[in-house]
């Protein structure tokens, strides 16, 4: 299990910063799958309702060394390059993110998966080193924020109308609102 990476550099430490937020559209799709994922109405007598009444996003997570690098790190001898990067399912560390709401949870827990360098096949980002970077050893971090959408969740009686329904629980839903990127030199 990785440990965060302090969040004092050393001066001579070049960092080259870059990061990817997703849209609205892929944020509420992400959201839609995990709903549609909860419950199987053929499974149930109770047809549920989900009303969202609140979405924050957390703070940012502490940054994580992606894996899959190697020890002696990655050096671009000639030119500028870029570490190809996709995320995994493999998390370095559950980290409390704050987040708050008129009613329900206070905080969520969330597994961060700092993802791996990927040196071929099919990677998500590529984020780019900078030119004083080059000839020198790096490694790739990655952090996170999530977006947190939450709902008060209805329900009825399948065969006895949405008329019917009531309060049942809260219920919070988390995905993936930004990757940051810190491409940094290291010793």
């Amino acid at each position: 299990m990785s440990s965060p990476v302090s969040a004092l550099a050393k001066d001579d430490v070049i960092h080259s910063y870059s990061s990817y937020t997703f849209s609205d559209e892929e944020i509420e799709q992400a959201i839609n799958e995990q709903i549609n994922n909860q419950v199987s109405p053929m499974m149930d007598e109770y047809m549920y309702e989900y009303v969202n009444i609140g979405t924050k996003t957390t703070s940012k997570s502490p940054y994580y060394r992606a894996a899959n690098q190697p020890i002696k790190r990655v050096v671009f001898e000639t030119s500028a390059g870029s570490i190809n990067w996709k995320d995994t399912s493999t998390v370095a560390a559950t980290v409390s993110l704050s987040v708050s709401f008129p009613v329900g949870k206070g905080s969520i827990s969330v597994g961060i998966t700092p993802g791996q360098r990927v040196t071929s096949g099919t990677y998500s980002y590529s984020p780019q080193i900078k030119p004083s970077q080059v000839g020198k050893h790096v490694l790739l971090y990655v952090a996170k924020d999530f977006s947190v959408q939450h709902f008060a969740v209805y329900r009825y009686m399948k065969y006895s109308g949405s008329s019917t329904k009531q309060f049942y629980k809260y219920e919070d839903f988390k995905t993936l609102s930004s990757i940051y990127f810190d491409i940094r030199t290291v010793s």
